[in-house]
């Protein structure tokens, strides 16, 4: 009888976050005419993440302009965004050509989100696109010579603030699967123009790149906290 219980509140838990789960997309085909979901991949999980357990959810004392989503995925995360600072630019950065293209079936009606089919990284560079065997979610960048095979070019922060016509980027959120080691190397001068890091570490895949970040952003005071997969930073001397 026990052993019944146990599994009546599993099957009916998972029941649960299912029907949450439709009812989220549902919304979202709703508002946008158009919303992916692959079978088979990582996306489901990501999206639950994101749009049930509000790993991005942000609790700010002011309303952001301009967002970086670095490992954008197919979508998700830019779009949590959108519905939550409909005004914002947001540039979304997926190196994954498989990925980028849901990206831009996701993202297509949404002029506020503009997209990149490259790796984010320190420099103008050319990169490898190496698949860990992880799942969709899981593509690993490595910098490569240009008379090497490669897969795309890099963008870096500067240039996207150019290209955004910004000078503060109030939430840069980054997912790159251990280029954040990369990023944060070279110049630094950005760093001191960014409010909100929402960042998961890889320390599993690109040793060291927790410290080379907190190293890059210790001349500031920062809030921190943990939510979800993510260390969050909040800026408290801007």
């Amino acid at each position: 009888m026990e052993k019944l219980k146990i599994l009546f509140w599993i099957y009916s838990k998972m029941l649960w976050v299912y029907s949450l789960t439709a009812i989220a997309w549902l919304k979202l085909r709703m508002r946008y005419g158009r919303f992916r979901i692959r079978s088979g991949s990582t996306d489901l999980h990501v999206f639950q993440q994101i749009f049930l357990y509000d790993d991005y959810l942000l609790d700010l004392n002011f309303k952001p302009e301009f967002i970086i989503d670095a490992g954008a995925y197919v979508g998700y995360s830019a779009i949590y965004f959108h519905q939550a600072y409909p005004l914002a630019k947001i540039s979304s950065i997926e190196p994954s050509s498989a990925n980028f293209s849901t990206l831009e079936f996701n993202t297509a009606r949404i002029p506020q989100i503009r997209l990149y089919n490259s790796g984010l990284w320190d420099k103008p560079a050319f990169l490898k696109i190496q698949d860990r065997n992880t799942g969709n979610w899981g593509f690993q960048t490595l910098e490569v010579k240009e008379d090497e095979s490669w897969d795309v070019r890099t963008v870096d922060v500067p240039g996207l603030l150019r290209d955004s016509n910004q000078n503060v980027i109030d939430i840069f959120k980054i997912d790159i699967e251990g280029s954040e080691f990369e990023l944060f190397s070279g110049n630094l001068n950005w760093v001191s123009k960014v409010r909100v890091f929402i960042i998961e570490f890889h320390e599993r895949i690109r040793p060291g790149c927790t410290q080379r970040f907190r190293e890059a952003i210790s001349q500031f005071q920062w809030n921190e906290f943990q939510q979800g997969e993510n260390l969050i930073f909040i800026r408290e001397d801007f």
